[in-house]
């Protein structure tokens, strides 16, 4: 959250409470429509010397979406994950992960409570990408700004833009469009 709806680009400091994956799908309903969605949160830990991610709490997650995915009753994962280092943290999944199950990753450009957030409509897009089945096989992606990319070729290309994720030299591989998920391109 930010400290008032005008501020997309300083949020998340101290005395402004966070909104929680619970938080997430209570906003929005909608996800009832696509999904049965159970949140897991492993978000790491806090008050540490660095603010950044370790790699143990990557290899924690990781660990995790392997268990999530070898679970009969799950078909798909949304990772949701800040965007400094969503690109690199998605293409360690990506080689770390064994499933043929979709993993999404996705974020924000701008806080949830952030005037025209982007939020809400990625996190809704990446759970149809998740859910959808012709999502199978290919890998870790993200999806953002409706776009759906690898995560081996997907790239942060600004701190300001909401259409800040590219796949560099290959493009996007599909688009959550408002009336179905589309694939132009299988990832080899």
């Amino acid at each position: 959250r930010a400290a008032d709806r005008i501020n997309i680009t300083a949020y998340g400091g101290r005395g402004v409470p966070r909104v929680d994956p619970q938080d997430w799908v209570h906003d929005l309903p909608e996800l009832a429509n696509v999904a049965g969605v159970t949140t897991d949160d492993q978000r790491s830990p806090q008050g540490r010397a660095d603010s950044g991610e370790a790699l143990e709490d990557m290899i924690k997650v990781s660990k995790r979406l392997n268990e999530l995915t070898a679970d009969p009753g799950v078909d798909g994962v949304v990772v949701t994950h800040g965007t400094n280092t969503m690109a690199e943290v998605a293409y360690y999944m990506n080689l770390t992960v064994k499933t043929d199950k979709p993993i999404v990753f996705v974020g924000s450009q701008r806080p949830w409570s952030g005037i025209s957030g982007d939020g809400p409509l990625n996190l809704y897009n990446a759970v149809r990408v998740a859910a959808s089945p012709l999502a199978r096989g290919k890998g870790v992606l993200q999806c953002m700004n409706q776009l759906i990319n690898t995560a081996r070729d997907v790239t942060k290309t600004s701190a300001y833009r909401v259409e800040t994720f590219k796949g560099i030299d290959v493009g996007a591989i599909g688009y959550a469009d408002p009336d179905r998920i589309v694939f132009y391109r299988e990832p080899t």
